[in-house]
């Protein structure tokens, strides 16, 4: 999936779902990373 859509997707939504999203890349980005 395309990071630039999946943003613009996530804007959309509720700014709760955006905020978990931003958590999850960077947890994704701490394991990566590593």
């Amino acid at each position: 999936m395309d990071l630039a859509a999946a943003l613009e997707a996530a804007s959309e939504r509720d700014a709760d779902e955006v905020q978990a999203l931003g958590v999850m890349l960077k947890k994704m980005l701490r394991v990566l990373l590593r």
